[in-house]
């Protein structure tokens, strides 16, 4: 468990100084191969390093992969990761049909994932969207924390 905090450490602090460019974490990954197989820590820690220096097409393109080729489950943290980096970059409707993905599949959404998405939503000329989406998470029961 110590070579995972270190290996996920080291590749964050990769994305902090901005030394990974948006197709390097191609090479992160075979770096990460090297001490252990690449588990959803490390995943994570890439998609939001991705994420953190502004290469959300980036994080996108990994988070497809993790999925078409069943490399990880992700979880509520890095589905909320992609969430806020596509509303980041004004994707609002790309964040909205992940978060319609999460709700048919295992792992739901949080209410901070509903509202990145509504706030989002909000700024964007289109608010009955996000009346229709404030809507459904009612309908879902979701605990507003307000």
């Amino acid at each position: 468990m110590k070579n995972i905090r270190v290996i996920s450490s080291l590749v964050s602090y990769y994305f902090l100084l901005s030394l990974i460019h948006s197709t390097d974490y191609l090479s992160i990954n075979r770096l990460v191969h090297i001490s252990h197989p690449p588990d959803l820590a490390t995943y994570s820690t890439i998609i939001h390093g991705l994420v953190l220096v502004d290469r959300v097409f980036g994080a996108v393109d990994l988070f497809k992969k993790l999925l078409r080729d069943k490399l990880c489950d992700p979880d509520q943290v890095m589905y909320g990761t992609v969430i806020n980096g596509l509303c980041k970059v004004r994707h609002t409707s790309k964040a909205l049909e992940l978060l319609t993905f999460m709700e048919s599949d295992s792992c739901k959404p949080s209410v901070e994932q509903y509202s990145v998405v509504i706030d989002s939503l909000c700024v964007t000329p289109r608010n009955f969207v996000s009346n229709n989406v404030l809507t459904r998470v009612l309908s879902l029961h979701v605990a507003f924390n307000i």
